[in-house]
């Protein structure tokens, strides 16, 4: 798919909403790893990932993946032709965040994007709030960003509000 949006031309709008794209309950049993606390790398089917959340009472753990939205962001860095991108319920956390806007610093065409967060899952916190912020202060074709159900506390917030200010971008928190 990221190979795909590189090159692509034609598609404009692209949903990728819940696709567990950053990551996904998975069993303990099917996880390999030395132990199975929150911050410890594990692999599943061949990917690296990090537990984000200690194993709940049905057996599973949190893992946290990031090649996907890594190679999403790469993508947007370099495509020319979507104009909406809907990355929102993927688990993205900080560090997909920070991968997102960084290469949307450089992307002149989106014109919108969502990344809003569901409850229960891995959220973009005080460092992606930041690292949308300095995003949004030099990209001039976003014209909306939703970052609702995350957990940026109220000096992201100020941040993000700050880096829109007197430009015709709606920002949802």
């Amino acid at each position: 798919m990221a190979d795909m949006l590189q090159v692509n031309r034609a598609l404009t709008v692209l949903n990728l909403a819940d696709n567990h794209i950053g990551g996904h309950y998975i069993k303990q049993d099917d996880v390999e790893g030395s132990s199975f606390k929150v911050g410890d790398a594990v692999r599943w089917n061949g990917m690296a990932g990090t537990i984000s959340k200690e194993k709940e009472s049905d057996g599973k753990i949190f893992v946290h993946f990031q090649q996907g939205i890594q190679a999403i962001a790469q993508a947007l860095k370099v495509n020319r032709a979507l104009k909406s991108a809907n990355l929102g319920m993927n688990n993205i956390g900080d560090e997909g965040a920070i991968a997102i806007s960084a290469a949307l610093e450089s992307n002149n065409m989106l014109t919108e994007t969502d990344l809003t967060a569901r409850q229960g899952s891995v959220k973009i916190g005080p460092a992606g709030a930041q690292a949308i912020a300095k995003m949004l202060a030099v990209n001039r074709a976003l014209n909306s960003v939703d970052l609702r159900f995350n957990q940026i506390p109220g000096e992201g917030k100020q941040q993000l509000r700050d880096a829109v200010k007197g430009k015709n971008t709606s920002l949802q928190m």
